[in-house]
């Protein structure tokens, strides 16, 4: 078969990496509802070592809408609830703009990229 199939490309990637202790996560794609379940699920992996932060990149997004800012708000209630951060990477202006027409920029902890 020659070339790929897009459709069976992943509409969001996860990848992850830990830099001193601290979980990575850069998403790469679409945090919506069709991709909500396997972010989650990276979310509650990263969660298991009981990190002090969990570092979300977003710089890679492509699209996010009200789903997937739930489930950011939902970790970050979570962490904070039992004394853990989660701190955000900024993403492109089209995801940041999401932030700033709901009001919750001001709720997450930004960080800058990593070099």
């Amino acid at each position: 078969m020659e070339g790929s199939d897009a459709a069976s490309e992943p509409l969001l990637r996860i990848e992850r990496s830990d830099r001193d202790g601290v979980p990575h996560l850069e998403l790469v794609g679409e945090l919506d509802l069709s991709t909500a379940g396997p972010f989650k699920l990276r979310l509650e992996l990263a969660e298991r070592d009981a990190p002090e932060t969990i570092v979300v990149d977003l710089r890679r997004v492509t699209f996010m809408d009200s789903i997937g800012l739930g489930i950011l708000l939902a970790h970050r209630l979570r962490a904070s609830r039992v004394g853990r951060r989660v701190a955000l990477v900024q993403g492109p202006r089209h995801v940041q703009d999401l932030f700033q027409l709901t009001g919750t920029q001001d709720q997450f902890e930004w960080v800058p990229a990593p070099a």
